[in-house]
């Protein structure tokens, strides 16, 4: 059996002077020099605060460790393999996904219009992806089974710590059977996704042994660190989500 545990904040701009402590002083400075906007900088420290506050006060691991990141980006705990983490950030939404066994992705995006949709999925999609998407009922649907697809995606590449690029198009994700083909091949990876405040959120776990894996989502009160018992309901069991054809 393979534990997640999944964390949603919303941010809270009253924040601002409570994330000092869980910040290292080289992530000031690069988020200063990196970015232009302030909000993109104020996303960058808090993702990294909110991240180091779970590993210290949930997993107690040492809060002055520093992340590292893998060649594609993929954040790390030197010297700490029994923790595998990543997280996302999407308009002021975060998501975080923990595992103290298998690599895991997680992606959140903020539901927006876009209406390019076709000519992405077409260039970055397989065929039976896009032929998946444009069977939808109404333009709605398409735009929602594309932003669904897109994530999964996302999620899917940080987990396997791949980049997303042309190799995408041999991921093909049967969301009918919740499966994944990786061509030539079925892939073992297990992976759903939910409706989170107007936002996809969408996790990946690499699963080789295909074991089973179950998840609990909290949301989090970054201040206190509680874990509020609102979306229970979302619960779900793996296990649903990665059977193989």
């Amino acid at each position: 059996m393979v534990h997640l545990d999944i964390f949603l904040y919303k941010e809270n701009n009253s924040l601002d002077d409570k994330i000092d402590r869980w910040i290292l002083p080289a992530e000031k400075r690069y988020a200063l020099l990196e970015f232009k906007s302030r909000k993109r900088e104020q996303e960058f420290l808090l993702s990294r605060a909110i991240m180091r506050k779970l590993l210290l006060e949930k997993y107690d691991k040492s809060v002055s460790l520093e992340f590292k990141k893998s060649s594609y980006g993929k954040p790390f705990l030197e010297g700490h393999e029994d923790i595998n983490f990543n997280w996302s950030h999407s308009h002021g939404l975060f998501a975080f996904a923990v595992s103290q066994s298998h690599s895991v992705g997680v992606d959140i995006e903020y539901k927006m219009a876009n209406k390019s949709y076709k000519k992405i999925a077409e260039k970055h999609f397989s065929k039976k992806e896009f032929d998946y998407i444009v069977s939808q009922k109404s333009q709605i649907d398409e735009m929602r089974e594309f932003q669904r697809l897109w994530s999964l995606k996302e999620a899917y590449f940080k987990a396997a710590d791949q980049g997303f690029s042309s190799e995408n198009i041999k991921i093909y994700f049967d969301l009918k059977n919740y499966s994944i083909d990786h061509l030539p091949q079925r892939d073992p990876s297990s992976f759903f996704n939910f409706t989170w405040e107007k936002a996809m959120v969408s996790v990946c776990v690499n699963n080789d042994k295909e074991s089973e894996v179950s998840s609990r989502i909290y949301e989090v009160d970054f201040e206190h660190l509680n874990w509020k018992s609102n979306l229970l309901e979302l619960n779900l069991d793996f296990k649903h989500f990665s059977k193989m054809n």
